[in-house]
């Protein structure tokens, strides 16, 4: 009966230290365990607020981001992605859907090795000339943009997937 007694209260102290250990790092902001082991591993990966305005302006509209990414979600670890973010901008005439994807790659030869594919699937999927992709460093840029006005989806997914390319840190 003794053990039992013990068993209990360690127990107990011991869901305590993981509430109080929960407590302190969601304070600090540290949410879940990405935010964690980047925290602790010094590697700073840009949040999603950094990349991608909550609105801006092209050719004359302004978009908003309905879905704002604020971290990073991890990806499948095809051709070594890391992890990624994605928003979906809208315009309030509803003439312009952008949807933006920023991914992390293990070096900038697998983030050109994923955009070199994406591009080579398309082609042989005649669906090339749309969409804008890009590399900097070991990141990866993808916008795609369905423009109902100008019927010009290239130039305004280039335009959107530049600003953000710019934005990205460098390496």
């Amino acid at each position: 009966m003794g053990n039992d007694s013990n068993f209990g209260k360690r127990a107990t102290a011991a869901i305590g230290v993981i509430a109080s250990v929960l407590g302190i790092l969601t304070f600090f902001g540290i949410s879940n365990w990405n935010t964690l082991t980047s925290k602790l591993s010094g590697s700073a990966q840009p949040s999603g607020t950094e990349l991608f305005p909550v609105s801006f302006t092209h050719q004359g509209w302004t978009l908003t981001a309905t879905s704002r990414p604020d971290t990073w979600d991890e990806c499948e670890e095809d051709w070594g992605c890391i992890a990624n973010i994605k928003a979906q901008y809208t315009a309030e005439d509803p003439g312009l859907i952008v949807m933006v994807s920023v991914s992390v790659y293990s070096d900038s030869e697998a983030a050109t090795r994923h955009v070199e594919e994406q591009r080579q699937w398309e082609q042989s999927n005649d669906v090339g000339g749309y969409g804008y992709s890009a590399v900097s460093g070991s990141y990866s840029v993808t916008a795609g943009a369905i423009d109902f006005q100008t019927n010009d989806p290239y130039t305004a997914s280039s335009t959107i997937g530049r600003q953000v390319l710019s934005r990205l840190p460098l390496e």
